[in-house]
């Protein structure tokens, strides 16, 4: 409501603007598809950041050898019969007749949440001898990473994820075969073994 204080003026409003305290209960950030070029084997992931003791912060990963890693769908004349199509369809369809679906066959599911302290950055260690962070739950060697974070805050407290580091490297072996030798020994007398390995 606006009551102008000297109604027998002629008066005008340009702009006003409305601030708020407080944050946003939950919000979601997810990374686009990070594309390394090649597929690679992922090590460790570190961040920065300040988490008060009230609100939390979940940060995934998942991993894929395919640039989306959603399958389009749309509605076929049989009900609840759907069709693959693509994406330039998918988003010229009509909201009630499509759907997307993790590309299973390409893409990992979300991994589970990694921990806060494990994950955060130690400054008392050097930075580029990655002596710190977690290790990535999501398979490799894969080409596409992709990130979610999750946070939920309180109206006075909310956590603050000043950046996040990933480390990968080329994949020592694309396949290892190996074998075990000899196959066939003493079941009570100990016996030694030769294990061999082939990338």
């Amino acid at each position: 409501t606006f009551r102008p204080l000297n109604p027998i003026r002629n008066w005008e409003i340009a702009e006003f603007q409305v601030f708020g305290s407080g944050h946003v209960q939950r919000s979601v950030f997810t990374t686009a598809v990070l594309d390394f070029g090649e597929p690679v084997v992922f090590s460790t992931l570190r961040w920065r950041g300040d988490l008060p003791d009230d609100a939390r912060v979940s940060i995934r990963t998942r991993t894929g050898s395919s640039p989306d890693p959603n399958i389009y769908e749309l509605e076929t004349d049989i009900p609840d019969e759907f069709r693959p199509i693509s994406r330039e369809e998918f988003q010229r369809a009509g909201f009630s007749e499509r759907r997307t679906r993790l590309d299973e066959a390409n893409w990992s599911f979300w991994s589970s949440p990694y921990e806060w302290e494990s994950g955060l950055r130690d400054t008392s260690l050097a930075e580029h001898l990655w002596q710190d962070g977690t290790p990535i739950l999501s398979p490799g060697p894969n080409r596409y990473l992709q990130v979610k974070i999750l946070f939920h805050s309180t109206q006075a407290q909310a956590a603050r994820l000043q950046d996040l580091e990933i480390q990968f490297s080329r994949p020592a072996a694309e396949r290892v075969v190996a074998e075990i030798w000899p196959l066939d020994v003493d079941r009570i007398e100990p016996s030694t073994f030769t294990y061999s390995v082939l990338p």
